[in-house]
């Protein structure tokens, strides 16, 4: 029997209409909590007693199993849960913070995620990120992007389009919705994580996108969160 452990939330995606959740056990081992049953995505962020599910959320997990992906090899980070996760608490944003900047990764670490070496997710403190909206040429639709900068170096996206899709559910809705935050952070955080390749969209590869944006000061959840 394998052994529990405690797991903090550091992302939570939009994924059409369901979610990922993604995160790090007490040592910062990346890991991507797949729900009960066969599905990659979770239909819900809502706890059983209504609550909402957020990043801080601090679980404990018990019975799972490790899975892996033929079709999204860079997806190392997958774990399916055999029973339902149990919320213990929510951290503070200061301890989040403290948690985060313990486990933070290097250029090296950043680089194998963008190219899916053998992994899928990576967290790096930022020295500053922009968001806005870009106007999607196939579809007309405006949708969020973010580029940051980390190391002295600017990280635009691997592709032409501008911007690296942002599926943080909270900044993707201050981004949509056009709400100004400061940009004075005294911490900033940046996760990125792949997507699952879409071969009916014509997407055969892993592709990265910024799943969660932590910051100090904290920025408030919006009242229209998860959407």
């Amino acid at each position: 029997m394998k052994k529990g452990f405690s797991f903090v939330i550091l992302a939570i995606t939009k994924t059409y209409d369901k979610f990922c959740i993604a995160g790090m056990d007490e040592k910062g081992k990346w890991l991507r909590p797949l729900p009960v049953g066969k599905e990659k995505f979770w239909y819900s962020v809502k706890y059983a007693n209504d609550g909402l599910i957020q990043v801080g959320d601090l679980w404990e997990i018990t019975e799972y199993e490790t899975e892996y992906d033929d079709c999204s090899p860079g997806h190392t980070e997958d774990l399916r849960l055999i029973e339902d996760p149990t919320f213990e608490r929510h951290l503070t944003n200061e301890e989040l913070i403290r948690f985060v900047q313990k486990f933070q990764e290097d250029e090296v670490a950043l680089n194998r995620t963008l190219n899916a070496e053998s992994r899928s997710l990576c967290l790096v403190e930022a020295d500053n990120f922009n968001n806005f909206l870009h106007e999607n040429s196939f579809s007309g639709k405006m949708q969020a992007r973010i580029t940051f900068s980390f190391g002295e170096k600017q990280y635009n996206n691997t592709t032409s389009t501008p911007g690296f899709p942002i599926t943080d559910l909270k900044w993707r809705a201050y981004t949509i919705q056009q709400i100004p935050t400061t940009k004075d952070w005294s911490s900033l955080f940046i996760c990125v994580g792949l997507a699952r390749p879409e071969p009916k969209k014509g997407l055969e590869r892993e592709y990265p996108m910024i799943i969660s944006v932590i910051t100090d000061p904290e920025v408030p959840l919006l009242r229209s969160y998860p959407s």
